[in-house]
């Protein structure tokens, strides 16, 4: 993970937790925010995938890989994962773009099961608000299967 950084200074970064462990947190320069073997929304957090963003509320959206798939996560929240749809399409892979608004809203690319891409925007509710996640797919663009060159 890149370290990244917000317009109020703060630093996100991940680094080694013990040693030849293998285990990762993410950081900032106050707080571990997470780690790998962390359970969120019932997923064990194996590792992390990239794609890791920090807004300027100190608020983290990140990719991590669990048991069955690779999630997209904001903060303590799973928000959702590969085999998982937008749009009556099943998400099978993300793409290494993310962005996180100070309102906690999410984009992301992800990989459809019909051969699309799109960018996709999640609106996250607080943690307390029990809600509905609202999903739109913004565009899809088909996928090329190869480059030309002339």
């Amino acid at each position: 993970m890149p370290i990244t950084i917000n317009d109020a200074g703060e630093v996100a970064f991940s680094s080694v937790l013990i040693p030849f462990t293998g285990d990762v947190g993410i950081f900032t320069q106050n707080r571990l925010i997470v780690e790998t073997g962390a359970i969120i929304d019932g997923k064990r957090i194996l590792d992390f995938a990239g794609g890791t963003q920090f807004n300027n509320v100190g608020a983290l959206a990140f990719f991590a890989r669990f048991a069955g798939g690779v999630g997209l996560f904001s903060d303590n929240s799973f928000v959702l994962g590969t085999g998982d749809s937008v749009d009556e399409r099943v998400i099978t892979s993300f793409r290494p773009w993310l962005a996180i608004n100070d309102r906690g809203d999410l984009a992301f690319l992800a990989n459809f099961d019909d051969g699309t891409a799109g960018i996709v925007l999640a609106t996250v509710p607080e943690p307390s608000t029990v809600m509905l996640l609202s999903f739109t797919l913004a565009f899809a663009v088909p996928r090329r299967s190869r480059l030309r060159s002339i």
